[in-house]
C-alpha cells in the first residue's frame, strides 16, 4: 500500500506521482477510512500528498485538525504545512 514508504525525496516524489495517476480512480471518502488505521503521522503525510495532488481531503483533516504535534514528510523537510501540521521540502 503506497500509505507506508520510505521517507526520502524519491519515494515521496514516486508516491505523488501514482497518486495523480490514480486522481479519478481513487474514492477519498474510502481512502480516509483506511487512512485512520495508521498512526498520526501516516495520517498528516497522507493528507498533505492528498493536497498537492488535487485530491480531496477534507475526510482525513476532520479528524486530525485538533490534534498537536507535528511530523515530516522527509528527513530534509524545512518548510510547514500548518493545516497538516508537517514540514516538508520546497522543491
Amino acid at each position: 500500500m503506497i500509505i507506508i514508504y520510505q521517507q526520502d525525496t524519491y519515494t515521496v516524489d514516486l508516491v505523488l506521482e501514482k497518486l495523480r495517476e490514480a486522481k479519478n480512480e481513487i474514492d477519498p471518502v474510502k481512502l480516509a477510512t483506511y487512512g485512520r488505521l495508521y498512526p498520526i503521522t501516516i495520517q498528516r503525510r497522507l493528507g498533505f500528498l492528498l493536497d498537492v495532488a488535487g485530491i480531496s481531503s477534507g475526510e482525513l483533516y476532520k479528524s486530525l485538525k485538533k490534534r498537536s504535534g507535528f511530523a515530516r514528510l522527509t528527513k530534509n523537510s524545512n518548510m510547514f504545512s500548518a493545516k497538516w501540521r508537517l514540514y516538508y521540502e520546497d522543491r
